[in-house]
């Protein structure tokens, strides 16, 4: 690719294993060093779509083959993202797949507008998953059944719902490359049914593998039906493009162990082609050049990690501690800093497109309702100046007096669990309290506040609770927003099995279910005039 056309391209999305940019390149030079490391432990080199020229091939092949086939597999309920060709960028130096942009979404979450959406995440895996693993089973492709969900969460987010202006929904299939081996299933037993019998089968771990032998029973099986529907030069392709995959996965997968460590250095042009051929011969050599490179990073690279860990978090606690006592005192810089991460919430689901710009518009109104911003002013005060100081004293203090023999094991253990309860019961005290020197219209009731804040963890949503059951007459969409954002940010934070548009989100995503009221009835709070002239729902 041209220094003029890397110039030109915008990056639209991100994943495990590359980067796609708005001019319809994937270029497979994601920085995932846990990804790295994993692939450098079982194949030898990081991912292999980044260096080797013939493991690319198969990618571009790959996609193609199931363009045509998704038709007669799944018939018109899903597509996949074809590939236009492969090529090699010199900026970023790895290779790349020219690949069709499917404009769309992911499936919907759970939110206060989300009613009309919520059958999209059930018919994404009963409908299009499930169905295509048990196809991908049958035809060979053993590999992508990790892409296609088989004992992962993470695949969801390979799927987007597709935006036409049919009456039908389209589900596009958009990344079928594996980041890492498929041996790190979050239902272990498909590690163990499935994942690790064909990796001893095949002698490798299985990345992306694809039985060819088994796919062209399948092809072979099928052919009548497949000529029927595809058409006889359609038919023709698929047989050409699976004996070229066949050809370049038998050259990826044959390589050498030492090989691809090689290869990948010289592609990366940490090396020259001389040294390469020279090491390809003496491998011991090429394995202490390796370790001594690694045993030399690794003092930086743990230091960088400290540091960068620990600086972190005293800019962070920096911050807290700066801003705090204007925090606690000032009204006006209080509801500035409240209505800021509410907006910036708002957005953040705006432009992963779970929020038209109408229902955050919406939300963003009730900002400015009064006894909203009341019971948003608790709950921030609560979880950005009470909740620090009660972290740092469970984290710091209580240890310290048990290990002097301050407190005994039993006392610490009710400490714990119990501190968080204790200061939202005596905060919520403290408020109800000087709400009896207030008149009446000015008063706030809490009670509810006060009974849930004593629940250990969950209690942390007290007051947004508070807002949703104060008044059924006031409108609650934002606090159950707030809610919703909350357990959903759990799903995309954690390591490994989580992230944005997994099933792990998409389960925290569902928690508030369970303690919000009347989901089915969400709309009732909003006019039908506005539904009308506003479209909340899409």
């Amino acid at each position: 690719m041209s220094t003029s056309e890397s110039q030109q391209r915008t990056e639209i999305g991100r994943g495990r294993s590359g980067v796609v940019f708005s001019n319809g390149t994937k270029i497979f030079s994601a920085k995932d060093s846990l990804a790295k490391l994993v692939n450098y432990i079982f194949l030898g080199a990081p991912n292999p779509y980044t260096w080797n020229k013939d493991a690319i091939m198969c990618a571009h092949l790959e996609r193609n083959i199931h363009s045509t086939l998704f038709p007669y597999m799944l018939g018109k309920k899903a597509k996949m993202s074809n590939s236009h060709g492969t090529f090699w960028d010199d900026e970023l130096m790895a290779y790349g797949l020219k690949v069709e942009i499917i404009n769309g979404r992911h499936v919907s979450l759970h939110h206060p507008f989300s009613e009309e959406r919520e059958s999209e995440l059930g018919d994404l895996v009963e409908k299009i998953m499930r169905p295509l693993q048990k196809e991908l089973y049958n035809a060979g492709f053993d590999g992508l059944m990790w892409q296609a969900g088989f004992g992962t969460p993470n695949a969801l987010s390979n799927f987007m719902l597709e935006e036409n202006d049919g009456p039908k929904q389209t589900f596009a299939w958009i990344d079928a490359e594996s980041a890492v081996p498929a041996l790190f299933p979050l239902n272990i037993s498909k590690l163990f049914s499935f994942y690790l019998p064909v990796s001893f089968r095949n002698r490798r771990p299985l990345f992306d593998d694809v039985d060819t032998n088994k796919l062209e029973s399948y092809l072979s099986r099928h052919a009548d039906n497949l000529e029927k529907k595809l058409g006889s030069e359609r038919f023709d392709d698929l047989i050409v493009n699976l004996e070229l995959l066949a050809d370049h996965q038998e050259k990826w997968k044959s390589m050498r162990r030492v090989d691809r460590s090689i290869t990948y250095s010289l592609k990366k042009e940490k090396i020259t082609e001389n040294e390469a051929s020279y090491y390809s011969k003496h491998l011991i050599l090429w394995y202490r050049r390796q370790a001594s490179k690694a045993l030399k990073k690794l003092p930086m690279k743990l230091y960088r990690l400290s540091y960068d860990a620990i600086s972190k978090i005293i800019l962070n606690g920096w911050k807290v501690i700066k801003h705090a006592p204007k925090f606690v005192v000032n009204k006006e810089y209080r509801s500035e800093v409240i209505r800021d991460y509410v907006d910036e919430r708002i957005s953040a689901w705006e432009k992963r497109k779970q929020l038209t710009s109408v229902q955050g518009d919406y939300l963003r109104e009730q900002l400015k309702e009064e006894q909203t911003s009341a019971y948003l002013s608790d709950f921030f005060f609560l979880m950005m100046v009470v909740k620090p100081v009660e972290k740092a004293f469970e984290l710091g203090v209580l240890p310290v007096l048990y290990a002097t023999g301050v407190i005994d094991a039993q006392t610490l253990f009710w400490s714990e669990l119990l501190l968080g309860s204790i200061d939202r019961s005596i905060y919520t005290g403290i408020k109800q309290t000087q709400d009896l020197f207030k008149p009446k219209e000015q008063r706030r009731p809490r009670g509810l506040a006060l009974l849930v804040g004593f629940v250990p963890t969950g209690g942390n949503f007290a007051y947004p609770l508070q807002t949703i059951y104060a008044d059924t007459s006031k409108r609650t969409e934002l606090a159950e927003f707030i809610i919703y954002d909350t357990f959903t940010r759990v799903g995309a934070n954690i390591p490994i099995w989580g992230g944005k548009d997994t099933r792990t989100e998409h389960f925290f995503n569902h928690i508030p279910d369970l303690i919000i009221r009347k989901r089915k009835d969400l709309s009732g709070s909003i006019k039908s005039s506005d539904l009308l002239q506003d479209k909340i729902y899409l």
